[in-house]
């Protein structure tokens, strides 16, 4: 009974328990290409952020018919630094990394800048141009 106690006191006296910062949505969108341009239809995307200084997400999607793909993010806002022993709601969402696979291919993770005030995030095609099995870029 005391050690639930005392987890409970840990949660509501920890830092984030007491900064109620509001999320924020953005939505992540691009296209999946095959290393020949033709679209990678199926292929799994993922995205994942720094938050408060911590790695955020992951957030997942599919790519439909045609290779495009949207991916909802919420990002908490939560924020610190090393002068501060408090969380803060001042943090801001300002890279996004990205990558995508399917059964036999990938593409290796790239950074997409997220510009202030915008809510939608376009990011470059991604191309399954190395090969899974052995981290190898495929040939064309």
């Amino acid at each position: 009974m005391k050690a639930l106690l005392v987890a409970t006191i840990l949660v509501f006296a920890s830092p984030q328990a007491f900064a109620r910062c509001q999320s924020t949505s953005f939505l992540l969108s691009g296209v999946v290409l095959q290393q020949d341009g033709s679209v990678a239809a199926g292929a799994l995307v993922g995205a994942a952020w720094k938050e408060g200084g911590l790695i955020g997400g992951p957030a997942l999607g599919r790519a439909d018919a045609d290779g495009r793909y949207a991916i909802r993010i919420l990002f908490s806002g939560y924020s610190t630094s090393s002068e501060k022993h408090w969380y803060e709601c001042s943090g801001q969402l300002s890279e996004v990394i990205v990558s995508a696979y399917d059964e036999l291919h990938y593409s290796p993770p790239v950074p997409v800048e997220v510009k202030a005030g915008v809510s939608h995030i376009s990011a470059e095609p991604l191309t399954l141009d190395f090969d899974i099995s052995t981290g190898v870029p495929i040939e064309p």
